[in-house]
C-alpha cells in the first residue's frame, strides 16, 4: 500500500511522505529495497512531474529522522544502511536511466549529488562524484 501510494498518488504532500516512509523501512531493516527503487524509478520516468518535486522525492529521509524511529541508536550503523540503500539505487536507477527515453530529463542528478554531499569519506565522495560525471555525460549523450 505504502509503495503504490508513493509511486501514484495525487496528493504531492502525501506521495512524498510515503516515498520518506518507504525509505525509512528500508534503512531501517522493516521493508526491502526493491519497492524503493521502483517508485524512484516511476519518478524518473515522469515527464509531467515538476524537476523540483523529482528532486525532492529523490531525497533520502535525514539521519537524524531515522535516529528517532530506533530505539538503540547506532549513528555508525544507521548511516552505513543509509548510504547502502543510496547507492544500491544509484547503481540500479542509473542503468535503468541510461536505457530509458526521458529525452534528456535526467532527474536523477539529485540522487548522486546528495550521495556526494552525504559521503564523508574520500573514497565515497570520489565514487559519488564519478557517478554525477557520468550521469551528466548521460544526459548530453540523450540531448544529441
Amino acid at each position: 500500500q505504502v509503495a503504490k501510494l508513493a509511486r501514484c498518488d495525487g496528493d504531492p504532500v502525501n506521495r512524498w511522505m510515503m516515498m520518506q516512509r518507504l525509505m525509512s523501512a528500508a534503512i531501517l531493516g522493516i521493508g526491502s529495497e526493491t519497492p524503493v527503487i521502483e517508485a524512484l524509478k516511476v519518478v524518473l520516468l515522469d515527464k509531467a512531474l515538476d524537476p523540483a518535486f523529482a528532486a525532492l522525492m529523490l531525497s533520502f529521509p535525514p539521519e537524524l529522522e531515522l535516529a528517532q524511529a530506533v530505539p538503540v541508536f547506532d549513528p555508525q550503523a544507521l548511516r552505513l544502511q543509509r548510504n547502502l540503500l543510496m547507492k544500491t539505487c544509484a547503481d540500479e536507477l542509473g542503468q535503468r536511466v541510461l536505457m530509458s527515453q526521458t529525452q534528456g530529463r535526467l532527474a536523477s542528478a539529485p540522487l548522486a549529488m546528495q550521495h556526494l554531499c552525504c559521503g564523508h569519506s574520500a573514497a565515497s565522495r570520489g565514487n559519488s562524484l564519478k557517478y554525477f560525471v557520468w550521469l551528466s555525460r548521460c544526459v548530453a549523450l540523450m540531448r544529441i
